[in-house]
């Protein structure tokens, strides 16, 4: 417990993940409330306002998923 109180906002590693993902997710983990954006900010990031126009079939997605 003290290590998630006392230590670092967690991270995720470059190997895997782009730099706009690491840095949304970065936004999202900062400990203090004051640092961390607001939604409306977050919905503007790179990272999400990127797929705004993208087509979403969710029946066809979750089916993928399913079937693996």
């Amino acid at each position: 417990m003290q290590q998630v109180v006392g230590g670092p906002a967690p991270s995720l590693p470059a190997e895997g993940f782009t730099d706009e993902f690491r840095d949304f997710i970065s936004l999202c983990c900062k400990k203090k409330a004051e640092e961390r954006p607001k939604y409306v900010d977050l919905l503007k990031h790179p990272f999400i306002s990127r797929f705004h126009d993208a087509p979403l079939d969710i029946s066809q997605f979750a089916i993928s998923v399913i079937d693996g």
